[in-house]
């Protein structure tokens, strides 16, 4: 599967076809998506190293692991944020888009992505950015790593090979040892390895050995130590002989990254680069994000009094027996003519009275 992904096709390099896209991306040749145009890149002397674009970019990366961290977010989320982040600067430079703006929207886009639920307004506000830039700019996010969303995960490898050696060895090899203690610091052995270039190198199950080995090699837990024989028998069985000198000789290549990943650009280097990076981001029309403007409290407004109460209209007087009442004024209602007399139990109502012209009458 992994060999038929985008991942392997579009976003596996060697060492020297990264330099040379890292080279293009100082230059301001870098590839574009088709739906934006590229501004003129800024002369030699406002531009950024090499150097300084790397150092920018793996001091945001590695707060991006610390955002992902506060937030709570699993493993799946941070390494696809992780991955999209470097991605996009392996492409586009940090002095033309924010770094801050393209962490927080790669957190965004990967908790959508990976289906972890986040509340990208309270995120922004915490770490005092516009929700709505954020927001709008996951769409350059994807157009610029050309809408190759799904990610395949060095720490899913790892767990694969744990759970298959932890089903297939007896339990009293591995002692007091727990498979989750095993992961979690080989998780974060790959953390290491997410702030170099060895994600765009190497495929994700040599990235799982080699943390897992580095891990066996190096753990202050002198109970995980012990297992790293029977950890490289077991490759020994479940693999060829060919994949396992494959696999000997990339391990022994990503160890150099395991060392670079180590050192994180400080506070200080990234003071010293500012000024070159404030000039280089002005150069190219960058502007910084925007903090999210405060909401003013709604204006409070005094209670309107009651409506007055309409007084009611005593009814007229009734008029005397055999009077006429007067006319009621126009635009108001008549009262009702008063009940006929009934006649008393017993009697009989007299004919009434008709006109001679009355049909009723008899001839």
């Amino acid at each position: 599967m992994y060999a038929r992904g985008s991942q392997a096709r579009h976003w596996s390099f060697t060492p020297q076809q990264v330099a040379a896209l890292r080279a293009r991306t100082c230059a301001g040749e870098a590839d574009v998506a088709e739906c934006e145009r590229q501004p003129p890149p800024p002369p030699q002397q406002q531009r950024l190293t090499a150097g300084e674009e790397r150092a920018v970019a793996t001091f945001f990366q590695r707060k991006l692991e610390e955002v992902a961290r506060v937030l709570g977010f699993p493993e799946k989320p941070e390494f696809t944020a992780g991955t999209y982040f470097k991605r996009f600067f392996l492409l586009n430079s940090v002095a033309r888009f924010a770094p801050k703006l393209v962490m927080l929207a790669s957190l965004s886009l990967a908790a959508k992505v990976e289906e972890y639920h986040v509340d990208v307004p309270a995120m922004c506000a915490r770490f005092k950015c516009d929700s709505r830039e954020v927001a709008g700019f996951e769409l350059t996010l994807m157009a610029r790593i050309k809408f190759h969303l799904h990610i395949y995960h060095p720490h899913v490898a790892a767990l694969g090979f744990l759970t298959d050696w932890w089903q297939r060895s007896p339990p009293q090899q591995k002692g007091t040892v727990r498979q989750e203690e095993v992961l979690r610091e080989t998780v974060q052995q790959l953390r290491v390895l997410f702030r170099t270039d060895a994600p765009l190198v190497f495929p994700p199950g040599q990235l799982a050995v080699c943390a897992l080995q580095r891990v066996f090699s190096t753990s202050s837990n002198a109970s995980i130590t012990a297992l790293k024989p029977e950890f490289e028998s077991y490759l020994q069985q479940r693999l060829s002989a060919e994949e396992n000198e494959r696999l000997a000789d990339a391990v022994t290549a990503l160890l150099p990254y395991l060392d670079e990943g180590a050192h994180v650009p400080s506070n200080e280097e990234l003071a010293r680069i500012s000024p070159r990076l404030k000039l280089a981001q002005a150069a190219y029309g960058c502007m910084p994000i925007k903090s999210p403007s405060p909401v003013s409290p709604p204006m409070l407004r005094s209670p309107s009094p009651p409506p007055a109460k309409t007084p009611l209209k005593s009814p007229p007087p009734l008029s005397p027996p055999g009077t006429l009442s007067p006319p009621p004024p126009p635009g108001t209602l008549s009262p009702p003519p008063p009940p006929l007399p009934q006649s008393p139990p017993g009697t009989m109502s007299p004919p009434p009275i008709t006109s001679p012209s009355s049909p009723l009458v008899a001839t």
